[in-house]
């Protein structure tokens, strides 16, 4: 199965996150789906043969069944491409950073090296080493990727954060599933499956896609 650029590395990601061994196995619509999850997110590929026997008994498992059925069918199209640089440009308020989602490294004022006592062949002679707090780069990632800022995505209110590591990272052409119960948003492709929560409270939304034109 040829997936779409960047599915894979969620999937890993997924994994590393975890603390649940990954992949599991879901059976739904006569097809076995080796499923991911990191809590906030789930990723479902038609992929058997990396997962055994199917989990029908425990509640993710059924969970997971579910919700693949409740976002099967039509759905709307989604240009992923578009939808990742409209993530990539998306900016929020944040004192530190100013929406850069980096900050000056404190250590080295930015500079990347630090002054030390000796001219030495560990420096070539220069008197400056790199800094170590920002390993040379400088900048420090702003705590602000940390916190969730809520955003408006096809009408449903998502962490900012969650929607970088998922759908940021995606290319090409999906479609957009929302079920009746409002308990998880999908986009689904050939073969593959990727199942978004949305956050709860949405009152404070920092942007919208689609924008308005």
């Amino acid at each position: 199965m040829n997936y779409p650029d960047g599915l894979l590395s969620i999937a890993l990601d997924m994994t590393m996150s975890f603390s649940w061994p990954l992949p599991f196995a879901v059976e739904q619509g006569g097809k076995r789906w080796a499923v991911f999850t990191d809590g906030h997110a789930l990723l479902a590929l038609d992929e058997p043969t990396v997962v055994d026997e199917a989990d029908t008994s425990s509640r993710i498992g059924a969970d997971c069944a579910r919700f693949l059925a409740e976002t099967r069918g039509d759905g709307e199209l989604l240009d992923l491409s578009i939808a990742a640089e409209w993530i990539e440009r998306s900016r929020v308020a944040c004192d530190e950073c100013d929406g850069t989602r980096r900050k000056d490294c404190p250590r080295c004022d930015a500079k990347g090296s630090l002054r030390h006592d000796c001219s030495c062949r560990h420096c070539h002679f220069a008197g400056r080493e790199e800094c170590e707090f920002c390993d040379g780069d400088g900048w420090l990632e702003c705590p602000c990727l940390t916190r969730v800022f809520g955003v408006s995505f096809n009408g449903k209110p998502f962490s900012l954060n969650l929607l970088r590591r998922t759908v940021g990272r995606l290319s090409g052409v999906a479609t957009w599933h929302s079920n009746e119960n409002d308990r998880s948003q999908a986009i689904r492709g050939d073969g593959w499956a990727l199942l978004l929560m949305p956050i709860r409270n949405g009152e404070t939304l920092h942007a919208k896609f689609p924008e308005a034109k």
